[in-house]
């Protein structure tokens, strides 16, 4: 589906201007200034009525493609919970979505000023290939048992897949479910996400398992079936739930 959204003009209550995509579902979005982006399942993207006039300002929640109109005078800014991302001209992937334990950018081509929201006055140039991972620092392993959540960041070289030269970070828009070494609950947030159902745990270990594998047209009972394979666990689906617990 392509949505071709219209310059935002004044309404009741000055409200913005939404595109929301349900789990299970993509989107690609024309913007009013030719931006083109392609938002991933459970996504949100808002921009305000002077969107394409005075201003090129959106706010993502979820998961996107930018591949962003060429304009000097007027700089596209995309805010998000923890990054905030600058840009005049180029293509890139940003994933951000609010109950992740990390956010990324991922440069394609151009160039892009990332901001991370918690220190504002420090500012990050991606050169192309190259993707920076803010992640909140009580998800390493530090021994502390009540660590700061000053958020951790790292710039990061882009690894090309030699099959096929394709990116875990943008497969997504190839209909492949990508996951490089993640544990349990994050493969499983993706997994919620891309098949629209929701995947609990019945005790933490089983949720700390960790995957490293690649989905394209397998079914979520297919998917599960493969990964149970590898690890010690066991799954139940039953009223539109998956529920996961220790084998």
């Amino acid at each position: 589906m392509v949505l071709q959204l219209p310059r935002g003009q004044p309404r009741s209550g000055d409200l913005p201007s939404e595109v929301l995509v349900k789990n299970g579902s993509k989107t690609r979005v024309l913007l009013p200034d030719g931006t083109t982006v392609w938002l991933n399942a459970g996504s949100k993207l808002t921009y305000g009525r002077d969107f394409g006039g005075t201003s090129r300002e959106v706010d993502l929640a979820g998961e996107g493609f930018f591949d962003v109109a060429k304009d000097p005078e007027r700089p596209f800014t995309i805010r998000t919970s923890r990054m905030n991302i600058r840009v005049l001209g180029t293509r890139f992937n940003l994933r951000a979505y609010p109950n992740d334990k990390s956010a990324e950018a991922t440069l394609i081509q151009g160039s892009i000023e990332v901001s991370l929201s918690s220190r504002p006055q420090e500012r990050f140039v991606l050169k192309p290939n190259e993707k920076i991972v803010v992640r909140d620092s009580d998800t390493a392993t530090t021994g502390d048992p009540q660590p700061a959540r000053e958020p951790i960041m790292a710039i990061r070289h882009l690894q090309y897949e030699p099959a096929d030269s394709s990116l875990a970070e943008t497969s997504w828009m190839d209909n492949k479910l990508v996951f490089t070494d993640e544990t349990f609950a994050e493969v499983a947030l993706k997994m919620e996400r891309w098949y629209n159902i929701p995947i609990r745990f019945s005790d933490p270990e089983t949720a700390r398992l960790r995957f490293t594998g690649s989905f394209e047209k397998e079914s979520v009972e297919q998917a599960l079936r493969a990964m149970s394979i590898t690890a010690p666990f066991r799954y139940n689906i039953k009223d539109n739930e998956i529920i996961i617990s220790r084998n």
